[in-house]
């Protein structure tokens, strides 16, 4: 199970990334979805990541960009990372949330 890594002593980028807070924020106020999402209900991770990005006006090639890096954080390396990761049994929202926000940071 991939979970957030954490790095003694890291500091926080001077400038988060701007999709993955969003993406964040989109999770705390829709909800989790985990498995399939529809629209405008609540969202995974990666759809998360998606909606943010279509609302910051960036391309699917640069949102995908993201979700891999969003997977790199979590110590993946495909999207299919961040499904398996988003769908494990008893993720919370929270987890979600936190998961993204310290992506954000390169936490």
């Amino acid at each position: 199970m991939l979970e957030p890594r954490v790095s003694p002593g890291t500091e926080p980028l001077a400038k988060p990334n701007p999709v993955l807070l969003r993406a964040a924020q989109l999770v705390r106020e829709r909800g989790l979805c985990q498995g399939p999402w529809r629209a405008g209900g609540p969202l995974c991770a990666a759809g998360a990541v998606g909606v943010a990005a279509g609302d910051l006006g960036f391309s699917r090639t640069e949102m995908e960009g993201v979700v891999l890096q969003f997977a790199r954080a979590l110590g993946g390396s495909a999207a299919a990372d961040v499904h398996s990761w988003n769908d494990t049994a008893g993720r919370s929202a929270g987890d979600v949330v936190e998961a993204l926000e310290r992506a954000a940071y390169g936490l």
